[in-house]
């Protein structure tokens, strides 16, 4: 049965196996078990200022949600991912973490995230889930951006 909690440094190496190979399913490129996502996981999830939470079934790691508090130019918590296996899309794990990540924000932030313009399920996820795209961007991959968006 799958269940939601926060997670802990000790999941790094599923938290990377699950961004490794939904990454690799929106880029269209072939995972990258050298890549270091273990390495950063593992920093990431040591921070203060970092929210996360996985989403296990059977005690398997099937999805995760990280986020971080920034006070500048204005209060938000940032979305840095928030991931499912490619083979669990379309079962609503992505809507019960964007739960979550809504439950985290504090009455004074907004919330903020990248997502790139190549990634069509997540565009469509993002604005189901009332966000809007900003004008904000910067260079990505295969020449296109990745573009800002918020909800407020």
């Amino acid at each position: 049965m799958e269940h939601v909690r926060r997670a802990v440094v000790a999941d790094a190496a599923a938290i990377a196996a699950v961004h490794r190979e939904s990454r690799a399913a929106y880029y269209g490129d072939a995972p990258d078990a050298s890549d270091g996502r273990e390495a950063m996981w593992e920093h990431l999830l040591g921070l203060p200022d970092v929210v996360a939470h996985v989403v296990e079934d059977d005690h398997v790691v099937v999805a995760f949600l990280s986020a971080r508090r920034r006070r500048s130019p204005e209060a938000a918590l940032e979305m840095l991912a928030l991931y499912v296996l490619p083979d669990r899309f379309g079962r609503g794990l992505g809507t019960r973490l964007h739960r979550v990540f809504v439950s985290e924000l504090r009455a004074d932030e907004v919330g903020v995230l990248e997502v790139w313009e190549g990634n069509h399920r997540a565009i469509q996820f993002y604005r189901r889930h009332g966000w809007t795209a900003t004008t904000t961007s910067r260079p990505g991959p295969y020449d296109k951006p990745f573009i800002t968006y918020r909800l407020a």
